[in-house]
């Protein structure tokens, strides 16, 4: 009888710790699900920071070993012609816009320019942009680029500076390390949350198997006491 109950309160046990593995894994399945949505939808929610630099690594070494090493200049303008006629049919879809900078960054890599140089000159073009003069917006024909004033851009001396500026631009990368730890922060409090759910499972199975273990040992004593009696 007592094999019987000890067989019993660890297979509950064991269904408890199962219970808890298939909370874990419904979470990770949620999180996957999500991610999933969002690649399909374009609607990744990022921090407010984020670091180009090592999204230009990784999307390198993605590249290179799926689409081969080398250049590939003329294939990357075969693939942008493309993609600008997609964007042309549904300029709403970020995920379009999305294709069209990723092929441009890796035609770039491929190039020979290093993650840090494009961020460099992402930041040095800003820049000159900004000092440039341009023409009133409203006085340009819908559907007709906006170019800046050459006659008056040379004349310009802070163009000419922004243009001639040497030495490497700091570049606006911030880290994503503190939000990799916030993120862990809330997984591990996730994971706290279930674990105390288990252990109060687990503690009322185990005060429900001390009851009924002195039960049957009450039990037994009064068969023999009965049994002594009777004798």
């Amino acid at each position: 009888m007592f094999a019987a109950t000890f067989d019993w309160f660890h297979l509950l046990v064991i269904l408890c710790a199962l219970a808890g593995i298939l909370i874990l894994v419904a979470k990770v399945a949620r999180q996957a699900e999500a991610e999933a949505r969002a690649r399909k939808t374009g609607s990744f929610s990022l921090p407010d920071s984020f670091d180009l630099i090592a999204h230009l690594k990784r999307q390198y070494a993605f590249s290179e070993k799926t689409f081969g090493p080398g250049e590939r200049t003329v294939a990357a303008l075969d693939h942008i012609r493309k993609e600008l006629k997609e964007i042309e049919s549904d300029p709403h879809d970020v995920v379009e816009w999305a294709d069209l900078l990723l092929i441009a960054f890796d035609g770039a890599m491929r190039a020979g320019f290093t993650p840090a140089q494009i961020c460099e000159a992402l930041t040095n073009k800003l820049t000159i942009n900004e000092n440039r003069t341009w023409p009133d917006w409203r006085t340009v024909a819908p559907g007709k680029a906006i170019e800046h004033i050459r006659e008056a851009d040379e004349r310009s001396p802070e163009v000419a500076a922004s243009r001639d500026q040497s030495g490497p631009a700091e570049c606006p990368v911030v880290t994503r390390e503190e939000q990799d730890l916030e993120a862990l922060a809330t997984e591990a409090q996730d994971l706290t949350d279930d674990l105390v759910v288990v252990a109060a499972a687990l503690r009322r199975l185990s005060e429900k198997r001390t009851a009924l273990i002195r039960g049957q040992a009450a039990e037994l004593a009064r068969l023999r006491a009965a049994a002594s009696s009777s004798a």
